[in-house]
């Protein structure tokens, strides 16, 4: 083999390795900003004055720590807040917000049962 041929191979893998270390790279960083659904709680009485209505502030609020969320749920009786996808740096940095009381990652939760008493043993007599 040829010197010149040689050296053609070596700069092929060489690029090739490159490419795969950005490849890798790119994946784990898409990893890191993958959105995950979080509830936003907002203290409602902590509102500006300068918003007419909570859903406003809640949108300002969220809109403040990324131009692409958004809100998928609105959380106006027992608790007041919201639920949006968010990154994980999107939701640290929301937490710092005035008027937000927490931010909290979506709780999904299995159904063991759809026959309470059955699981209990309460319908015996």
């Amino acid at each position: 083999m040829e010197k010149s041929n040689i050296f053609r191979l070596v700069i092929l893998v060489a690029v090739l390795l490159g490419l795969c270390h950005v490849s890798v790279a790119a994946v784990t960083k898409k990893r890191n900003e993958q959105k995950k659904t979080y509830i936003v709680h907002i203290a409602k009485s902590e509102m500006p004055a300068s918003f007419d209505d909570h859903t406003h502030w809640y949108e300002s609020s969220l809109k403040s720590v990324s131009d692409s969320a958004e809100m998928l749920y609105t959380y106006n009786n027992v608790v007041h807040g919201f639920s949006t996808r968010l990154t994980d740096q999107e939701a640290e940095s929301l937490v710092d917000q005035p008027g937000i009381l927490s931010v909290l990652p979506e709780m999904k939760y299995e159904l063991h049962t759809t026959r309470t008493p059955s699981f209990l043993g309460l319908d015996k007599n």
